[in-house]
Formats: C-alpha cells, sequence, structure tokens
C-alpha cells in the first residue's frame, strides 16, 4: 500500500507517514520487542490494509494494543524517558491499584 492511501486511512499526510516509517518519529519504543504489542500492532495494520475492518473492531485492537503496552511495562518505559525522575516501582498512571512501596504488606 502507498504512504498516501496509508495517510487517508490514519487521516495523517503523507509526509507524517513517511517520518514514521523512516522511523524519524514514533521511535520512543520498540514494539518489536514485546510481542503482545507486536502482534496486535501487526493485526491493525492487515486489517487496514485489506479494507476488512470496522470502527467498533478496529478500537477493539487498539485496546489489546494498548492493554498489552501497558502490562508488558511498555508504557512504563516510555513514561520513564519523558520523566526520568519518576519511579517506575511507585508508578500508579498504568496500574492505579498498585500499591506503592510505603504501604505494601511484606
Amino acid at each position: 500500500m502507498k504512504q498516501s492511501g496509508i495517510a487517508e486511512l490514519l487521516n495523517v499526510t503523507q509526509a507524517a507517514v513517511s517520518y514514521y516509517t523512516r522511523e524519524l518519529r514514533g521511535g520512543a519504543v520498540n514494539i518489536e520487542k514485546v510481542e503482545e504489542v507486536r502482534q496486535a500492532v501487526e493485526e491493525i495494520a492487515a486489517a487496514l490494509a485489506s479494507g476488512d475492518w470496522s470502527a467498533p473492531d478496529l478500537m477493539k485492537r487498539f485496546c489489546v494494543a494498548c492493554s498489552a503496552a501497558r502490562e508488558t511495562g511498555l508504557i512504563c518505559r516510555l513514561h520513564k524517558q519523558m520523566e526520568p525522575s519518576i519511579s517506575l516501582r511507585d508508578c500508579k498512571v498504568c496500574k492505579p491499584g498498585r500499591a506503592s512501596s510505603a504501604t505494601r504488606t511484606r
């Protein structure tokens, strides 16, 4: 599929697609290293490329990708890059129910 077609599907410019494919943007985390996220992203790309998708199905696939990114710690690594002072051990951004080290029972 051409970059212009991808841009149209995603409602972005062709230039934005070009930046991402050349890894000039979006390189903050490597989804290739996390199987669950990589697989979900591949399914989204395949559905878009084939034209065989509906908005609810696509949203469900994005939710799977986001959940996998949170559960595997991928988002935590991105958060740490953006905010180096954060303690990943005590962070509750992705997992609000996580007890802090001060309140954890030993």
